[in-house]
């Protein structure tokens, strides 16, 4: 599958979310018990070489704090000022949400890209009261930026009918072909090719991940009629599926999209 190098051609303007299929009301069950996320068979995973392009420079490495403890993830622009992420990145039920976030967009080991970085607190942070209250279909959540990022964001596109498509998934994961080094304590991104497919209202795919890369975005090549082609996000990597046999998204669809305007300035959302 080509990786296309080229603009996003999304702006910070929430009418370019698309909406290609009739909306539904509900989001789908987590397919079984919520487990790490899984390598399949041997790790395929393969390193970003630069993150100077698109879309790699849009997907950012977290560090979030709860009490003095940090743990890496990942999230990723989708407007400039506001991070697309998981719920479980920011919130915790036996801390709250996370004290801290350090947000750097496309950071590649030792080199720090000048696309965006920044420091927020507990009110930067906005996740779903279903998931404090328990309900894992609404792990995802958003990372307000205390200053807009250089990077462009990640175009997202709304799926509620069933697909299979070719895709990626790339992130910041921690570990990588069982080792910490490779990583570089999880400052640089890797990303796996696979199947991504939509059955029973859950986002599936073949495609390798580990621990640091929750928040990942699940990404798939558009191609429209007129025009060139863009990577748009599907999905925020969020688990393994019950069986091991392969990994799991929050999908995007109209009740993920609604609240992601009602966090925009003005929204009134919580």
């Amino acid at each position: 599958m080509k990786i296309h190098y080229g603009q996003s051609p999304v702006l910070a303007d929430p009418k370019s979310w698309q909406n290609d299929t009739p909306p539904t009301d509900t989001l789908p069950a987590p397919a079984g018990q919520v487990l790490p996320e899984s390598i399949i068979g041997p790790d395929n995973r393969e390193q970003v070489s630069s993150s100077m392009n698109f879309p790699w420079r849009s997907i950012c490495r977290l560090r979030m704090y709860f009490g003095s403890t940090p743990y890496i993830g990942t999230g990723f622009l989708i407007r400039q000022n506001l991070l697309l992420t998981a719920a479980h990145n920011l919130y915790k039920p036996a801390h709250g949400l996370s004290s801290k976030v350090i947000v750097l967009a496309g950071i590649n080991g030792g080199v720090t890209p000048n696309f965006g970085t920044c420091e927020v607190g507990k009110s930067f942070l906005r996740v779903p009261p279903e998931y404090r209250a328990g309900d894992k279909r609404w792990d995802f959540g958003v990372v307000v930026l205390n200053r807009p990022f250089a990077a462009p964001p990640l175009a997202l596109t709304k799926f509620n009918a069933n697909f299979t498509a070719p895709g990626i998934v790339s992130g910041y994961p921690k570990k990588v072909h069982n080792s910490e080094s490779l990583t570089q304590n999880g400052t640089t991104q890797w990303f796996h090719r696979g199947t991504i497919s939509r059955s029973t209202g859950n986002l599936f795919y073949n495609i390798d991940t580990s621990k640091g890369q929750s928040g990942a975005p699940v990404l798939v090549e558009r191609i429209p009629a007129n025009g060139s082609p863009y990577w748009s996000a599907v999905g925020v990597h969020v688990r393994s599926s019950s069986n091991g046999s392969g990994n799991e998204a929050t999908v995007i669809n109209n009740v993920v999209l609604d609240r992601l305007k009602s966090w925009l300035p003005g929204g009134g959302g919580s």
